[in-house]
């Protein structure tokens, strides 16, 4: 096993926070190192090394992926600790191809709204932002 994925197993397996988890996921995914190490994709090499659901597992690293590619305003709003892990899952669910550009121009002010709000009000609030932002949803063009 190369250096590279045991340090990202005791990170993943250990008591680091969690951004620095979500960072060290999406590097493993975006260097493919799992795959070529361990012939395992990153999420199925996650749910092994944390026992986990694989699911669950794919999960995280693909919002470790978005965060990182996608978001990066988001990324380092849970890096510094303004927001939580959940904030950012729930965003990406969010954050579908019609709305993902538009909703990606307003996440200083829900990163605002995070630090104020508790996380269930924020999900509605930020469910009631993309229903108002995804014009074409209902449109059917038949």
């Amino acid at each position: 096993m190369t250096r590279s994925l045991r340090v990202a197993g005791a990170q993943i397996a250990g008591t680091q926070r969690v951004d620095a988890r979500a960072h060290t996921l999406a590097e493993l995914d975006t260097r493919n190192l799992c795959d070529q190490h361990l012939g395992l994709r990153t999420g199925a090499w996650v749910a092994n090394a944390t026992r986990t659901p694989h699911p669950n597992a794919k999960h995280r690293v693909a919002v470790a992926v978005r965060l990182r590619d996608e978001f990066p305003l988001l990324d380092a709003a849970l890096v510094a600790g303004r927001v939580s892990w959940f904030h950012c899952q729930a965003f990406c669910h969010a954050a579908g191809p019609r709305v993902a550009d538009l909703l990606a121009t307003l996440l200083p002010e829900l990163i605002d709204l995070a630090e104020i709000m508790p996380f269930g009000p924020w999900r509605r609030e930020l469910r009631r932002v993309v229903r108002r932002l995804d014009v074409d949803a209902g449109y059917d063009p038949d």
